[in-house]
C-alpha cells in the first residue's frame, strides 16, 4: 500500500516537474521567443518616423525638388516636371534615390529614419504613451545645384520644338561656364512626367548627355587638328590637296560633303576645319603619328570619365594607337568608330574656351545646413593641355567655322562665337556598313570668343529630316543663344541687334 502510495506521488510530482520544465524551456526557445513577440505584438507596435528628404535648389535658391507632409508620409513634389525629369531623377516608395541627382546624392538627401512605441488600447487604437521610448527622425540635407532653372528651361523647350520640327528620335542640350566646369543646364528628351514613372524605364529617359555613348563625327576633328597645332605640323604643312573630292585608302572611299570647298580643293589646315573636310582632316591625320593623336584625345578627355558628379557615366572607347592602320586613322581623324559621350566633347571645347585647361565639370555647388550653405572646392584643374599660342590658333579657326564656314547658321549678330558642326553617320548593325538615314548631328560652340561665358552643345539624334548638321543643329544653338541674350540684356540693345539681325538676312 505505502509502495503504491508512493509510486502516486512520484507520478503527480514528475508530471509537474515535465510542464514545469517544458514551460520553462520554451520560454527561452526560438518557438517561445516568437509566440512571446507575437503576445507583445498584440499591445505595441513600434511605428517608423520617416525624415523629410531634402530640398534641392537651382543656383538662385528655387527649389526644382521638394517634399511636402501628407498625414504620416513625405510626398515628393516637382515643380518643374519634365524640364528636369531626366536631370533630377525620383525616388521609389521608401523614400530613396532611384534616378539622376535623387540617387546620386541619395546618402545627403534621405537623412535617418526615427521610430517610437504605440500601445494598443481596448477599441484597437494605437496611441503614444510618454513614458515610452521615441527617436525623433534626422532630416535630409538641402543641396543646391549648378543648374540654372531659367537656361533650364530655355534649352529643354528649344530642344523639344527642334526635335518634333525634324522629327528626330531623342537629344540633348548642355549649357556650362566653361571657365569653372559649371553646369548651367542638361536638358535631354524624350522626358517623363516625375509623379507617374513610366514602365519600363527606357535608357532614353535617362539624361543622354551623361549616359548616352555615340560617335560623335566633326565635332572630334579637334582633337586632330589640335594634335597638328601642338606638333608645330602647321608651320611646314601649308596647304592640303582635297581633290578630286574624294581620298582612298586601301580601297575605303573618303569623301566629303556636297559644299563651296569643291570649287577649291587646295586647303589650308585652317580651312579643313573651317569646311569640315572629311579627306582634309583625314591627311592631315596621315601626317602625324598615331600615338601623338591618340595620347593628345586622352589629355582632352577622352576614353575616360569626366568625374562628374552623376550616375550612369560610360567611359567612351578609343581604341588604342598600337592597333590603328590607315584607315583608322582617318576615320578616328572625323569622329568614326570612336565613342563619347557629351559631357566629354563640352568639357574637350571647355579647355580651348578658357586658355588650355581641362576641368572636372560637376552639377553641385553646394550642401545647405542650418541654413548656411558650404560651398564645394571647385573649379578642379585636371591638368593643362594647351600654351595660349596654340589656344590662339585653335579659337581663330572656330571662329571663322561660324563667321564663313560650315556653323554659319550658328552665328548671331554683335556676338562672337566660336563652334564646330558635326554630321555623323551611325552605324547600320544590320545591314553591317554606316547608314546614310540616320545620322547625328551636333553643334558645340561658346561665347564671347574673346572671354567665354558660356558653352553650349546641342546634339539631335537621327532627324528624319535635313542632311547636315550646319542645317539642323546650328540654328538651335543660335536660338538658345538668342534667348540667353535677351534673357540678360536691356530691351534697347536686343531692339538693335534684332534689327540688325533682320538686315543681315
Amino acid at each position: 500500500m505505502k509502495i503504491r502510495k508512493l509510486l502516486v506521488y512520484i507520478s503527480i510530482y514528475g508530471v509537474f516537474i515535465f510542464y514545469g520544465y517544458s514551460l520553462i524551456s520554451f520560454q527561452f526557445s526560438r518557438e517561445g521567443a516568437l509566440y512571446k513577440q507575437k503576445a507583445k505584438k498584440q499591445f505595441f507596435r513600434e511605428k517608423v518616423l520617416k525624415p523629410r528628404r531634402g530640398t534641392i535648389y537651382d543656383r538662385k535658391s528655387r527649389p526644382l525638388a521638394f517634399s511636402i507632409r501628407e498625414g504620416d508620409r513625405w510626398k515628393r513634389e516637382y515643380p518643374y516636371g519634365e524640364i528636369c525629369a531626366s536631370l533630377l531623377g525620383f525616388i521609389g516608395k521608401d523614400n530613396e534615390g532611384l534616378e539622376g541627382i535623387e540617387y546620386y546624392f541619395d546618402d545627403i538627401l534621405k537623412g535617418k529614419d526615427g521610430h517610437q512605441i504605440l500601445y494598443r488600447t481596448r477599441n484597437g487604437k494605437y496611441l503614444p504613451l510618454p513614458d515610452f521610448p521615441r527617436k525623433d527622425p534626422e532630416n535630409g540635407k538641402d543641396i543646391m545645384l549648378t543648374i540654372d532653372i531659367d537656361l533650364q528651361e530655355i534649352a529643354y523647350r528649344n530642344l523639344k520644338n527642334w526635335i518634333k520640327k525634324w522629327e528626330a528620335k531623342k537629344g540633348f542640350v548642355i549649357i556650362l561656364n566653361p571657365s569653372t566646369g559649371e553646369i548651367l543646364s542638361l536638358a535631354s528628351w524624350p522626358s517623363f512626367n516625375p509623379e507617374k514613372i513610366p514602365s519600363p524605364f527606357l535608357p532614353s529617359y535617362r539624361c543622354l548627355p551623361v549616359t548616352y555613348l555615340y560617335e560623335p563625327g566633326s565635332v572630334f576633328k579637334i582633337v586632330t587638328y589640335a594634335t597638328f597645332i601642338k606638333e608645330r605640323r602647321h608651320e611646314k604643312i601649308k596647304r592640303i590637296d582635297t581633290s578630286p573630292g574624294s581620298l582612298i585608302i586601301k580601297g575605303i572611299e573618303i569623301h566629303d560633303p556636297p559644299s563651296d570647298i569643291k570649287r577649291n580643293y587646295i586647303l589650308s589646315p585652317e580651312e579643313v576645319i573651317v569646311h569640315s573636310s572629311n579627306i582634309g582632316i583625314s591627311r592631315i591625320a596621315l601626317s602625324l603619328p598615331a600615338k601623338k593623336i591618340y595620347e593628345n584625345a586622352l589629355l582632352m578627355g577622352f576614353g575616360v570619365k569626366t568625374g562628374i558628379d552623376f550616375p550612369g557615366e560610360g567611359t567612351g572607347k578609343l581604341r588604342k594607337y598600337e592597333e590603328w592602320d590607315e584607315i583608322y586613322k582617318c576615320t578616328f581623324s572625323f569622329g568614326q568608330g570612336i565613342f563619347v559621350n557629351g559631357i566629354q566633347i563640352a568639357m574637350a571645347y571647355a579647355s580651348i574656351a578658357n586658355g588650355g585647361i581641362l576641368l572636372e565639370p560637376f552639377l553641385l555647388k553646394g550642401i545647405i545646413k542650418d541654413e548656411k550653405i558650404e560651398i564645394n572646392s571647385y573649379p578642379k584643374v585636371i591638368r593643362k593641355i594647351f600654351n595660349k599660342q596654340e589656344i590662339e590658333l585653335i579659337k581663330n579657326t572656330l571662329k571663322k567655322v561660324v563667321e564663313e564656314g560650315s556653323g554659319i547658321r550658328a552665328r548671331f549678330p554683335g556676338i562672337s562665337i566660336c563652334g564646330k558642326t558635326g554630321t555623323a553617320q551611325k552605324f547600320d548593325i544590320a545591314k553591317g556598313e554606316y547608314s546614310f538615314e540616320k545620322e547625328i548631328m551636333s553643334f558645340v560652340g561658346f561665347f564671347p570668343a574673346e572671354n567665354p561665358e558660356y558653352l553650349i552643345y546641342v546634339m539631335i539624334d537621327e532627324p528624319g529630316k535635313g542632311r547636315f548638321a550646319s542645317q539642323v543643329a546650328a540654328p538651335l544653338f543660335r536660338q538658345i543663344v538668342e534667348e540667353i541674350y535677351r534673357m540678360q540684356k536691356p530691351l534697347k540693345d536686343i531692339e538693335m541687334v534684332l534689327f540688325a539681325k533682320n538686315e543681315i538676312k
